[in-house]
């Protein structure tokens, strides 16, 4: 099929209403008769306003529709209603460029067709981030898929700079200019977005942590409720993880996010002893900064991460205004309401971090508030068995590629009680390595 130039710019520049699905449909055939454009001159008409080249304006028109998700799934987003002529034209220019005339670009070709697929799919972009705003995520339905976006915050750099350090002549304004305006920009929501991508997720880790079933269903479970009202990101609703020492959760909840390809901030209870790495500390101290998860959501600029608190019942608060149980400084942050305007003091504007996931990982429910425990999914993992512990100590010396004749005298440990935990297991796993890898000297 051949496009006269009119024809092209036509199409690049032609508004995108949002009336159907987002899927790019086959254009009608079209055919360039020069006998009837001669004819059609003749007459004073115009060669380029025939029925077929209507119809294709009608059908590129018709390209895609958001669908409207109520308050129960993600907010209403718009992915684009036209590809802009300063951006997608100046490429499509470059690109006929090479090619010659424009009489000769074919769109049944599959590599011209992938290039006008490119230039819509730049238009459906810069509308996306063009319309993100905070609180309504975007998602732009390019050809390879569909892509969210989201802004956490206002732009507030600006008022930022009659801040106490700025006029101290301190660098941490700088430093809080740069992440509120990091936050303003879109940020990417990332993850596995399909029913069958969160099956394949959860499948793989439940093969290498089968006594975490209940844990993975229950991820499983939200993430699907996410997808089913729109969501095209990996979310679920917080957990706390409940089981003994050394049962492998940290390891478990580490191989979730990397699996899941999500950004994981890992925070130490037992070494939190006031809730600056939840809230940030006023800046009018010298040694103030932003909360961890503000610097970690503005580092990897991703506005979904994986918030994981391990040792969560150790976790203290010795400020001078602290709280009696510490754990209840996430109570703000748990909640999807809340958590759209969590306050950081360091750079004193609201932060929207409800698009977060958190894996809440102890040893003693009972130092958790019990606001905490009620905002919560809770888990409590049996302790493992030593049938349990000798299936894990197979695989592993397998995977590991060690001896075989290392099973029989690690099941016999765990059958004798001396190997009661995973924690164990590995570190003799970790030292059986070491031997083999060990310069033999002659």
């Amino acid at each position: 099929m051949l496009c006269r130039p009119s024809m092209f710019h036509e199409l690049c520049s032609a508004p995108l209403r949002r009336h159907e699905p987002a899927r790019l449909r086959k254009l009608p055939k079209m055919t360039k008769n020069n006998d009837d454009d001669e004819n059609a001159s003749s007459k004073g008409k115009n060669p380029t306003a025939k029925q077929p080249f209507r119809d294709t304006l009608k059908t590129m028109k018709r390209i895609f529709k958001p669908e409207d998700l109520g308050d129960d799934g993600p907010p209403d987003f718009d992915d684009g209603e036209k590809i802009k002529g300063d951006g997608s034209t100046a490429e499509g220019s470059d690109e006929v460029e090479e090619h010659g005339n424009l009489d000769d670009f074919h769109y049944g070709e599959d590599q011209d067709h992938q290039r006008f697929l490119a230039l819509l799919d730049m238009g459906r972009w810069d509308r996306a981030l063009e319309l993100a705003r905070v609180g309504k995520p975007r998602i732009a339905n390019l050809s390879s898929g569909p892509k969210a976006i989201a802004r956490l915050a206002e732009d507030t750099s600006k008022t930022l700079a009659t801040r106490r350090g700025d006029r101290d002549g301190r660098d941490g304004d700088k430093v809080a200019r740069e992440l509120a305006l990091t936050l303003s920009e879109p940020m990417s929501l990332v993850g596995p977005s399909t029913h069958h991508a969160v099956d394949e997720l959860i499948a793989e880790i439940y093969a290498d942590f089968p006594t975490f079933a209940e844990a993975l269903e229950a991820i499983r479970q939200s993430a699907l409720l996410g997808i089913s009202r729109g969501a095209v990101w990996f979310q679920f609703r917080p957990i706390i993880i409940v089981s003994e020492p050394g049962s492998g959760k940290s390891t478990m909840v580490r191989r979730l996010a990397s699996a899941a390809n999500v950004p994981a901030l890992h925070l130490d209870g037992s070494t939190i002893s006031t809730a600056t790495p939840f809230v940030g500390s006023d800046a009018v101290f010298r040694s103030s900064r932003a909360s961890e998860l503000v610097q970690h959501v503005c580092q990897y600029r991703i506005a979904n991460p994986l918030f994981i608190l391990d040792e969560g019942d150790k976790m203290t608060d010795v400020s001078t205004h602290g709280r009696a149980d510490a754990s209840e400084v996430l109570l703000g942050l748990l909640e999807r309401d809340s958590a759209r305007k969590a306050r950081d003091s360091y750079l004193n504007i609201d932060v929207d971090l409800s698009f977060a996931s958190w894996l809440i990982l102890v040893n003693d429910l009972d130092r958790i508030s019990p606001a905490v425990r009620d905002r919560c999914k809770v888990i409590v993992v049996p302790p493992l068995e030593a049938k349990d512990l000798a299936a894990i100590a197979r695989r592993e010396i397998e995977r590991r590629g060690l001896e075989p004749e290392l099973v029989a005298p690690l099941i016999h440990a765990v059958r004798t009680g001396r190997l009661k935990s995973l924690r164990k297991l590995h570190k003799s796993l970790d030292a059986a390595a070491a031997v083999m890898t060990r310069t033999r000297l002659h």
